[in-house]
């Protein structure tokens, strides 16, 4: 016992020894690294603050930081050599300190420490391409697109500052992963020109990755940079075969019989309050389907609902439509409205307006497309009442929609 009682006060003073030296190393070492490797030797380390040392030193500009940062990452490795992060770390001050190869060769060993990590593999990743190795990036960038989605616009963009092509980015950088060409798709009809999004959408294609949502998207891409002709031919194949798309009749699902695909090129839902839109397999003029319209009563409403866009050329033509009304009140009733989206002053044209048709009644008219316009947008309207029982309610079923040229 009296042994113990006096190695208490001993076992204090190392204590005490230690706490300073950990008091002394927090509020010197920030200006002293020297001093925190001297104190390490007697395991009081503080290894986080040497990699933020090396890591601020990144960010000044001279050879003399350059060392430094280089010196105090590589302590930081020996001290931790199973760490990929420390590797990354290595490498990144031997790159800065003009010594690419021991920086190479630091990434590797990173990767092989933590072969499944998206950061760590963005990192090495982003070493090839600053060193001008893109090649040797993409096998790291395709492994993360592998793992993870959060990644995928650092990659792309990434991918779009590199000298490769595109068919080179799809052929090296695309993992067997559909979700990850679908992504960079997308990525590539918000960024980039006609002709890499027609790749990489032959790339979805072959490989069986495309979608009907992808296709929409695609072709409103081409409709969208005047590329009308290439747009038309696109979208034709997804009309169904009988119905005389583009050929007989220039408006895409003309009976409602499919679903609604997204795109211009289609009918396009308007989301206009108090009013549903909708098909119908319980009303059909032809076919299967319908479109069904709501209106909900709460409402004076100015209607300018679902639409699509036709692709045209200048010279007459014909547009007729089936109309069936069911109860539909006020004074202000349904109608077509044509239009050039592009310029409504060149052509806006509107067919008579119907508050009754018990059963399917045809709406029709006659129009010349003049020079300049190449799109027209149809779409079902009504216009607010001025009357005092103003709010519309009731049901509207559209059919059999054409519109061809004479």
């Amino acid at each position: 016992m009296r042994a113990q009682a006096a190695a208490l006060p001993v076992f204090s003073a190392i204590l005490i020894v230690i706490s300073a030296a950990g008091i002394l190393l927090e509020t010197a070492y920030r200006s002293n690294s020297q001093l925190e490797r001297a104190l390490c030797r007697f395991d009081i380390c503080a290894t986080d603050r040497l990699v933020d040392s090396a890591r601020a030193r990144r960010l000044e500009l001279g050879p003399e930081a350059a060392a430094l940062g280089s010196a105090e990452s590589l302590e930081a490795l020996r001290r931790d050599p199973a760490s990929a992060a420390r590797w990354c770390d290595a490498g990144e001050a031997l790159l800065l300190s003009g010594q690419p190869d021991r920086a190479a060769y630091a990434f590797r060993r990173a990767v092989d420490l933590a072969p499944n990590s998206p950061p760590i593999l963005l990192q090495a990743a982003n070493f090839h391409f600053r060193a001008g190795r893109p090649a040797d990036a993409l096998p790291l960038t395709s492994r993360i697109l592998h793992l993870i989605r959060e990644y995928d616009p650092v990659i792309f963009l990434a991918w779009s500052r590199s000298a490769l092509s595109v068919s080179d980015l799809l052929r090296l950088g695309i993992p067997a992963d559909p979700a990850a060409a679908r992504s960079f798709f997308q990525y590539t009809l918000a960024s980039s020109a006609p002709q890499d999004a027609a790749v990489v959408w032959q790339f979805l294609r072959n490989h069986h990755y495309d979608t009907p949502p992808l296709a929409a998207r695609y072709a409103d891409f081409l409709l969208a940079r005047q590329l009308y002709s290439d747009a038309l031919a696109f979208w034709s194949p997804y009309a169904a075969p009988d119905s005389g798309y583009p050929t007989r009749n220039l408006l895409f699902n003309a009976g409602f019989e499919a679903p609604f695909s997204g795109a211009r090129l289609d009918w396009t839902p308007s989301n206009s309050p108090h009013v549903s839109e909708n098909r119908d397999s319980t009303v059909a003029r032809s076919g299967n389907w319908s479109l069904r319209l709501d209106f909900d009563g709460a409402e004076n409403i100015d209607y300018r609902g679902i639409s699509q866009t036709v692709i045209v050329s200048p010279g007459p033509y014909r547009f007729r439509a089936w109309l069936k009304l069911d109860r539909l009140t006020t004074d202000r009733g349904l109608f077509f409205r044509i239009l050039d989206p592009e310029s409504p002053a060149r052509l806006d044209l509107r067919t008579p307006a119907f508050t009754q048709a018990a059963d399917w009644t045809p709406v029709e008219l006659d129009l010349r497309v003049p020079p300049g316009t190449r799109l027209l947008q149809i779409q079902p309207s009504r216009e607010p009442s001025l009357k005092f029982d103003n709010k519309i309610s009731g049901t509207a079923w559209i059919d059999s929609v054409e519109f061809v040229r004479h």
